[in-house]
């Protein structure tokens, strides 16, 4: 009984003091084998006088398995030679190794005195060190089993809020919301980070439901008069149209769609073009929906740790070394200007290539009948002839909607999709359109209004507007920082950037390239102000989800930095060497990205962990500056977390290709995945690892890499030929032949054709 008392007394008490504000800081909860570091706070007066010059510092603490420790005696000095009073002392450190109820008194006297003045009495509650990576665990185990990321950082939330308050299941959950959740909102730049957002994502609303995206997209379009010049287009406008993943894939990918169906450009590679530009290029773009969650990532991050620098700048200074986007962006423009593939997508372009082969000869031959091959096979017959390993392992047919060609027909006679309603198939192209309009009623709330004229400086302008406004603003607030300051730095570019305040400058220009858009659509008469304002909402609800994300992976940041989660990492990974930390943060990226599909949440769960263990372990290291691997550690999450987007088959990133360009997932991923790899890998042993290690700086890593992939895209690849693909096709053409003798024929008017499921973004927006 004696214990339950005093354990509810322990835990009603919080400290004791001789003068109000005054006290012991000290880590809500402390964990065994971690060494603590109080800290005395006094107040600026004692008894109404100026405290003694000099202190004597006593304390004991008194542990479960140990009872109460000898004195330790420390001094402290609150009044420095040039009359400058110090409130705040560091007192000598501790380690506690058992769990349980601890502890801690103070007293304090003046120097040479016996004399007590003040004392304290702080008791805490100590964890086993293990229990604080629970939650983060917790998270990604949820994350991972349920593809929940909102769910994950609830989870983890609360369940370190749990072990802070008491193992308490209800107040945890009521301290989640109105303690951690507040803060997260609260927080140093918080809202000026989710302002922005809102701002950003309501000015693509409008400028894309005024038709501005796509008549910028369109400006490209009209150089493209071979595969060749219609790949560098969809790449251009992929630069064109940096601003966000979704807008990119979307509208490129329904612009171009009409144009390289007719350039003998399979599904597979232009899926593969608008999937990595979209969800690399925005990932690291300076404006884009992507920035304002990472800077807000960075400045929590840099704040806690008492880190100097704007986050902004330390966002753009992360470029360089985010290898495997760059480099993604890189190989995927050395394959388009080589003109070269190998592995599986050189077989599905030189597929493509001998369709259209195919197509021509049949138009040019109107004497061979097509009568014999119309009845007779049912089209699930033909299906499992071509997939059965007898007919060539199903190389004739995928579900991509990839024509099944049969000897005596063109394939836009004899192609159906699965999944298509049964029709009569006539020798016109689905795909005879110009492409004009393409995909505009296929956007959702923010598909341009129809009859909207598709003018590229209604995007040109607004998108402008708030990439000037960005680093104009940056500049005049840094300028006049240092201008204010009594011995001010050098007025030099990198100190103006370096002082200014990036939030400010982002939420200016978002704000001002908003009032650009809904100016420009008004002006034109295109647009309503009801109808603005609708896109305007729209907008921000498309980024919505990426704003909870923000906020519960500041929460639990603010909850994991309380529960020292980083301590304890730090002090098990106290024996790796500081120079591969870059390299073991990038593959943990790498798979919690492609496990959850989404590179929001694999930040959110990373950056409370990985960029506190980073400072720590750098900090014990005399071969690295503290600041560089930090640099080096935000840059490998924010590269790696890019990974999922782009290979996992469960990111949005994924499906929105896959839906656009009409390939079929399963075949996408895997004509890709050779080439991701490759990437992969070359960018670790490549830039992550000798730089990380201090071998060379970034942008020469970034040079060797761009070397290699010339090297393998050189000695592997090869131009499509249209003769090893009219040779793949005779063969499957040969093999397919015999099913149809086999059952007499092919029906193209059944009914009974299995539909496929379709595959919709997942439930939540996971980028």
């Amino acid at each position: 009984m004696a214990c339950l008392l005093l354990a509810s007394a322990a835990w009603a008490t919080k400290t004791v003091s001789c003068d109000q504000g005054s006290g012991m800081l000290l880590p809500e909860v402390m964990l065994t084998h971690i060494r603590v570091k109080p800290q005395l706070v006094l107040t600026p007066y004692y008894n109404n006088s100026l405290w003694a010059s000099n202190l004597t510092i006593s304390q004991r603490i008194h542990t479960p398995s140990h009872g109460w420790r000898p004195w330790v005696v420390g001094h402290v000095a609150t009044e420095l030679a040039n009359g400058t009073r110090v409130l705040d002392h560091d007192v000598p450190s501790f380690v506690v190794n058992s769990a349980g109820m601890v502890r801690l008194e103070v007293i304090v006297r003046a120097a040479g005195s016996t004399d007590s003045l003040c004392g304290f009495t702080t008791i805490r509650r100590v964890l086993p060190g293990w229990v604080s990576v629970l939650p983060p665990m917790l998270t990604t185990v949820v994350a991972i089993a349920f593809r929940q990321v909102l769910l994950a950082l609830f989870s983890g939330v609360w369940l370190a809020a749990f072990l802070l308050n008491r193992l308490d299941p209800l107040e945890g959950l009521l301290r989640s919301a109105d303690t951690y959740w507040v803060q997260a909102i609260e927080g140093s730049g918080h809202p000026g980070v989710i302002l922005f957002t809102f701002f950003l994502g309501g000015c693509i609303g409008i400028v894309s439901k005024m038709g501005g995206t796509l008549g910028l997209a369109k400006v490209v379009t009209k150089l493209t008069k071979s595969s060749f010049s219609a790949k560098v287009c969809t790449l251009a406008m992929g630069l064109v149209i940096f601003f966000d993943d979704y807008s990119s894939i979307l509208i490129v990918g329904s612009t171009m769609k009409p144009i390289l169906s007719r350039l003998a450009v399979s599904p597979a590679k232009f899926a593969f073009l608008i999937h990595v530009m979209g969800a690399c290029l925005a990932s690291f773009a300076p404006v884009s929906s992507w920035v304002g969650v990472e800077v807000g990532y960075i400045q929590t991050q840099y704040e806690q740790l008492g880190l100097d620098g704007d986050a902004f700048v330390i966002f753009l200074q992360t470029i360089p070394y985010r290898f495997f986007p760059v480099l993604m962006i890189v190989f995927v423009w050395i394959l388009t200007l080589m003109r070269r593939d190998f592995g599986p997508m050189l077989a599905l372009e030189e597929d493509a290539l001998a369709e259209q082969e195919a197509v021509s000869r049949r138009r040019t031959d109107s004497s061979m009948s097509m009568a014999s091959s119309r009845r007779g096979m049912s089209i699930n017959s033909a299906k499992y002839a071509l997939r059965s390993g007898e007919v060539g392992g199903g190389l004739g047919y995928s579900t991509t909607g990839d024509p099944i060609l049969v000897r005596g027909l063109s394939s836009n006679e004899t192609s159906m999709r699965v999944g298509d309603e049964p029709r009569l198939l006539s020798g016109a192209s689905s795909d005879s359109g110009s492409g004009d309009g393409a995909g505009a009623g296929d956007g959702g709330a923010l598909a341009p209004k129809p009859g909207a004229p598709q003018r590229w400086f209604n995007a040109a302008i607004p998108f402008g507007i708030i990439i000037v406004v960005t680093f104009v603003g940056m500049y005049l607030d840094g300028y006049y920082t240092l201008r204010g300051e009594k011995n001010p730095p050098p007025r030099t570019l990198v100190n103006i950037f370096s002082n200014a305040n990036s939030i400010d400058a982002l939420l200016w220009a978002s704000l001002l390239g908003t009032m650009a858009a809904l100016f420009l659509a008004l002006l034109q008469c295109i647009l309503t102000l009801s109808e603005a304002m609708e896109a305007w909402v729209e907008g921000v609800k498309d980024i919505l989800e990426a704003i909870i994300i923000l906020l519960l992976a500041w929460a639990l940041g603010g909850v994991i930095f309380d529960l020292q989660t980083a301590a304890f990492l730090s002090e098990i990974c106290n024996g790796i060497p500081v120079g591969i930390l870059p390299l073991i943060i990038t593959l943990t990226a790498f798979l919690m990205s492609f496990a959850t599909g989404s590179a929001f949440g694999t930040m959110g769960i990373l950056f409370p962990l990985v960029v506190p263990l980073a400072y720590t372990l750098s900090t014990k290291s005399t071969a690295h500056a503290a600041s560089n691997v930090v640099l080096q550690s935000v840059s490998s999450v924010l590269s790696g977390a890019v990974f999922g987007n782009v290979i996992a088959p469960i990111a949005d990133n994924s499906v929105l290709a896959c839906m656009v360009s009409g390939a079929d997932i399963p075949l996408h991923i895997s004509s890709m995945a050779l080439y991701v790899g490759i990437v992969s890998v070359v960018s670790l042993l490549g830039g992550t690892i000798p730089c990380g290690l201090g071998w060379y700086p970034s942008w020469v890593g970034l040079l060797i890499c761009t070397a290699i992939l010339i090297g393998i895209v050189f000695v592997f690849g090869k131009v499509p030929s249209v003769d090893r693909g009219m040779a793949r096709i005779s063969e499957r053409t040969a093999l397919l032949s015999g099913a149809v003798a086999e059952s007499g024929g092919v029906d193209f008017y059944e009914t009974d054709v299995p539909q496929k499921r379709r595959i919709f973004c997942p439930c939540w927006r996971s980028k």
